[in-house]
């Protein structure tokens, strides 16, 4: 019986079956590392795009609320247009600057840039003043407006 229990054992076969196992944990547990790590760094930079473009927005706002409140004082001037650089944007690392270009005739130009982090968004828009009754609603004969409740 001695015999038969001394040729079934192989000697050192538990070693490198030891370091084989080895190997493939640590092959495993830097993929997670690499992948935890890149998951991180791109939710990171999303973050920064995100608070940039916030930025830019809330520059654009702040931008047509200045220029609402200049139509406000009689007469118009349009030679001191609204301008801001770096201002913060509360509870945010995030600044916006804006400019407006333009004229009463071809409209004004609102740009507005956010940044954050790393991360610099720009958005634009065209301003031009109406009056209330511009889009009103023409027909050729007459329209009825009823009340259908």
């Amino acid at each position: 019986m001695n015999r038969l229990l001394q040729s079934t054992k192989k000697r050192g076969s538990a070693v490198p079956l030891a370091v084989v196992a080895v190997l493939i944990l640590l092959a495993m547990g830097t993929g997670l590392l690499s992948l935890g790590l890149h998951s991180r760094i791109n939710s990171i930079r999303t973050t920064s795009d995100i608070a940039a473009r916030s930025a830019a927005d809330a520059g654009l706002i702040k931008a047509l609320f200045e220029m609402n409140e200049k139509l406000k004082v009689e007469p118009w001037n349009g030679s001191s247009l609204p301008q801001e650089t770096n201002t913060s944007l509360p509870n945010c690392d995030a600044v916006f600057s804006y400019t407006v270009t333009g004229d009463l005739g071809s409209g004004y130009t609102v740009e507005s840039t956010g940044i954050s982090g790393q991360a610099q968004r720009t958005v634009s828009c065209t301003l031009q003043l109406r009056g209330p009754f511009e889009a009103a609603i023409f027909t050729k004969n007459g329209m009825e407006l009823k009340n259908l409740f």
